[in-house]
């Protein structure tokens, strides 16, 4: 399978992105771009591929996969069936590591992300999340710019 370079060249205006997808199947692509991305499954299942790493994926995970890891989720094959009527739902936040200057993971405050940030080179999925946490990936794209900043920081403090 070829490895494809994904370019979201709109970061360049905004800080970071986020997207909620809902389609018959999530895209079958295996790629990497050079921003960090935190995904949460909504609905679906199948196989998550993140470098070297093959593990099913299902409803309310959360991953957090890092710049330039190549990665692809890929839904059961009873998604592919004519007819079926199924939806693959997540929503993924793309960001690169100096979205807030290229020190600002550096100081003393931000260490405990800085630490997140360097775990994601191999892809990170976390079990036992708060229960607040999807609530905030859900809401995240409905608050204005600063605030979805600080809730984005707020996130990753408490994964």
């Amino acid at each position: 399978m070829k490895l494809h370079l994904i370019s979201r060249d709109n970061l360049e205006n905004n800080s970071f992105m986020v997207t909620r997808h809902s389609e018959p199947s999530f895209l079958k692509v295996w790629h990497y771009h050079p921003e960090l991305e935190l995904v949460l499954t909504l609905k679906s299942t199948g196989t998550r591929f993140v470098g070297d790493s093959i593990k099913k994926f299902e409803e309310g995970d959360l991953v957090l996969i890092g710049k330039n890891l190549p990665h692809m989720w890929v839904n059961d094959d009873y998604y592919f069936e004519k007819n079926s009527g199924l939806m693959a739902e997540d929503i993924v936040i793309h960001f690169r590591e100096e979205f807030l200057g290229k020190d600002f993971f550096e100081t003393k405050e931000m260490k405990t992300i800085s630490k997140l940030l360097e775990r994601a080179k191999f892809g990170v999925k976390f079990s036992n999340i708060a229960s607040s946490i999807p609530t905030k990936i859900e809401n995240i794209s409905s608050l204005n710019s600063f605030d979805r900043t600080l809730e984005l920081l707020s996130i990753l403090n408490t994964l």
